[in-house]
């Protein structure tokens, strides 16, 4: 494996990770909520963001490159779909994506987002919005962690 990409994508996880969970508590303290589903979802969101800062401290440090890249692959994995509709949200980035989409309401739109780590779900919603998209960042991340896998 290539100490270079393991090490770029250790301190990518790490940093996104760490981002993500800064940005969750400063949410939830803007938010000065006691909804406890609410705090329970902010819960969920950073114990997410711990496990991508978990896969970077891993790579970084693990001899066992096969099982520190699955676990980066399966990070990488659930950041790939963005999906927006009148039933569900779900949007999860732990570090940076480039999201390339398409939006069906009010009329038939493609497009380009940045964005840094954002987790956003929603079961239910009013959403007039009709979004799906996939995060480039997160797939061609993937692609190289099972690029190196076959290598071995």
């Amino acid at each position: 494996m290539k100490p270079l990409f393991r090490s770029v994508l250790g301190y990518y996880q790490l940093v996104g990770g760490a981002i993500g969970v800064v940005v969750s508590l400063f949410g939830l303290k803007q938010s000065d909520t006691t909804d406890t589903l609410v705090i329970g979802v902010v819960f969920v969101a950073m114990l997410i963001y711990a496990y991508s800062m978990l896969c970077g401290v891993v790579l970084l440090r693990a001899s066992a490159h096969a099982l520190a890249l699955r676990l980066s692959a399966a990070n990488q994995f659930v950041q790939v779909l963005v999906i927006s509709s009148t039933s569900i949200t779900y949007k999860f980035v732990s570090g940076l994506a480039i999201i390339v989409g398409v939006k069906s309401v009010p009329e038939l739109t493609v497009g380009l987002k940045a964005t840094l780590s954002t987790f956003l779900i929603h079961w239910g919603s009013a959403n007039a919005e009709l979004f799906y998209g996939l995060n480039l960042v997160a797939l061609m991340l993937l692609v190289l962690i099972f690029q190196e896998l076959m290598r071995g």
